[in-house]
């Protein structure tokens, strides 16, 4: 069993979108923790435990608590494990506006993307209904001077709309091809549009399902928090008066953290080397003892055997 240690070994995912699975699997396990971490330090203690009965320890006893530790040391470890399942849920709360404000960037982003795609093949609609019109106008034209030509009578007047019979039908054609481009546009962004749309939908189906996710997480975070603030005032009527304060000094001076083991002769937290007698003395575990160096108050974990060892 180990300690939540601070700030620094929570993370913040952020990633591609979940599926609804995954997000239900996170979710629920979530929950699962959380419920967990808090039912495990606010369960009842018996009044006694010896390391040679046969049951094994409650979910509470943790490897460090036999009768060998100060009880007030015991209930400090326990009073930080109650402080980081508070710290923890609060921050996963704080963090929930961040996550809402970059589904809302998502979202816009993906709104600005339509009304561009939208806007697109209006321009080309208005631009393929007046080549539409040109091109009208100008087969009116050829029309016209192919009816002229039936009836001149003079070759200089036959030679004059020849000439304009050719440009209109320059014209006509030129038209038409634009038209033809044009005709290719709308079906790009026709295509286009339809995409926006459907990636519009799917992307606020599932920031809904997200949603949906972190208001239970958030509902559990909270209920977290006030079980875990139940159970440590509950816990710090049992502490002596002075430890207690010696742990909320040093608690609102160290971002929370107060209480951690020392380990190969260091300090877990500011990882300075402990003298060799200090060390020593903290192995035992009967009293308050604080790091030289960053003051926090320290514990030696007690290592537990493994099953192998045990069957052997």
């Amino acid at each position: 069993h180990r300690l939540i240690t601070g700030p620094s070994q929570v993370r913040i995912l952020v990633g591609p979108p979940l599926t609804r699975q995954q997000l239900t699997q996170k979710s629920t396990a979530t929950q699962q923790t959380l419920r967990t971490q808090v039912d495990i330090f606010t369960s009842p203690r018996p009044n006694s435990f010896t390391a040679g009965e046969a049951e094994l320890p409650p979910a509470w006893a943790t490897p460090h608590q036999f009768l060998s530790m100060l009880p007030d040391l015991e209930r400090l470890i326990r009073l930080q494990s109650l402080h980081n399942i508070v710290d923890d849920a609060r921050r996963r709360i704080a963090a929930i506006p961040l996550q809402f404000e970059a589904f809302e960037t998502r979202l816009n982003k993906l709104r600005t993307d339509l009304s561009e795609a939208k806007q697109q093949l209006d321009n080309n609609q208005t631009v393929r209904r007046n080549l539409e019109k040109e091109v009208s106008e100008a087969k009116s034209r050829l029309a016209k001077f192919k009816e002229h030509e039936m009836i001149v009578k003079t070759n200089e007047q036959l030679w004059a709309v020849q000439t304009e019979i050719a440009t209109a039908k320059g014209a006509v054609q030129s038209f038409e091809e634009e038209l033809l481009v044009s005709m290719l546009e709308t079906d790009t962004f026709t295509v286009a549009v339809n995409e926006s749309e459907r990636s519009m939908a799917t992307a606020e189906a599932e920031i809904e399902t997200e949603r949906r996710t972190i208001e239970r997480e958030r509902a559990t975070s909270e209920a977290a928090v006030e079980q875990a603030l139940i159970a440590r005032e509950a816990l710090a009527r049992e502490i002596d008066t002075a430890v207690l304060a010696l742990f909320d000094q040093i608690a609102e001076k160290r971002n929370g953290l107060a209480v951690v083991d020392a380990k190969d002769t260091l300090c877990s937290s500011c990882h300075v080397r402990l003298r060799q007698q200090v060390f020593n003395d903290i192995r035992l575990n009967n009293r308050v003892i604080q790091c030289e160096s960053c003051g926090r108050i320290l514990y030696f974990q007690l290592a537990t055997k493994s099953a192998a060892e045990d069957e052997a």
